[in-house]
């Protein structure tokens, strides 16, 4: 008789790591692990096999990645077997795809269901050295807000190490699964590219000929955060930036942002900022 386990997210963090000891350790006490997507499964030696509709079999320097298909119970694994399986929560990964600079990343977790790959062994080292440092962050370190900003970051850059370690398939040609998701992958692209930010969600809506109601509750279904709050968070962010990492003075990065005014400006980032745009400059100049 088989007990049922879940993959739990720690206490701090939206994300779960088991190894292949935690998994050997499960199945001898007949335990099931009922793994829920998203997850990310790095083999470096030997196989596991999982099933559920179908058997997945994963094999030595491979890796998988599961959005929105249940890989099921582990059906057996080597004796030989080091594996990671990392879980992320839809909401973290909905957050990250805020960050404009991971729009790829976005296209890539969005649109593929599942995937086992074979990268170079170069780029599968990569992977396996981060994941084992993420992993030790989370397990082992003091939690705190810096440790949090560090694991954030930690996953930006294994999004974007396991893009790249895909080689040949161009995230540009991947096709999204379905309608909804085609609308905020472009919202997200027309906030990118736009040299003012239009904090107006119609002016957005009518670049695809929706809505503004269907296209902030399509964003709010897919990313967590409704369209006025991610062009809010896209200003923001763009003014921390320049405030702390440039000299431009603060009405002309009022001007470049699309304010009228450094009143209009200041009350705006202090409402959504927590402070003055002057005081943050003050706190955070590089």
């Amino acid at each position: 008789m088989f007990k049922k386990t879940k993959l739990k997210k720690t206490e701090t963090y939206p994300i779960s790591f088991l190894t292949n000891i935690d998994i050997r350790n499960l199945l001898e006490k007949s335990v099931v692990i009922e793994m829920q997507p998203i997850l990310v499964l790095l083999v470096k030696s030997g196989w596991i096999e999982f099933e559920n509709d179908c058997i997945y079999k994963t094999e030595e320097l491979c890796v998988a990645h599961f959005i929105k298909v249940k890989p099921g119970r582990v059906k057996a694994m080597s004796y030989d077997c080091n594996c990671i399986l990392i879980h992320y929560e839809h909401s973290f990964l909905s957050n990250l795809s805020l960050q404009l600079n991971l729009i790829d990343a976005f296209r890539f977790i969005y649109t593929n269901n599942e995937i086992i790959f074979k990268p170079s062994t170069e780029k599968f080292w990569d992977l396996w050295l981060l994941s084992n440092f993420i992993l030790k962050q989370i397990r082992f370190q003091q939690k705190g807000e810096l440790n949090n900003h560090l694991i954030k970051h930690l996953n930006y850059s294994f999004l974007y190490s396991f893009i790249k370690a895909l080689g040949g398939i161009s995230t540009t040609d991947l096709i999204l699964s379905n309608q909804k998701e085609k609308i905020v992958l472009q919202f997200f692209i027309n906030l990118r590219d736009s040299t003012k930010v239009n904090r107006n969600v119609s002016d957005y809506a009518k670049i695809q000929n929706i809505t503004s109601r269907h296209l902030s509750a399509t964003v709010k279904e897919i990313s967590g955060k409704t369209a006025k709050e991610v062009i809010h968070k896209v200003i923001i962010d763009r003014a921390k930036e320049q405030l702390a990492n440039t000299d431009i003075p603060i009405s002309k990065i009022a001007y470049n942002l699309g304010f009228s005014d450094l009143y209009t400006f200041s009350h705006f980032f202090k409402k959504h900022g927590g402070m003055s745009p002057s005081k943050y400059r003050e706190q955070h100049k590089y």
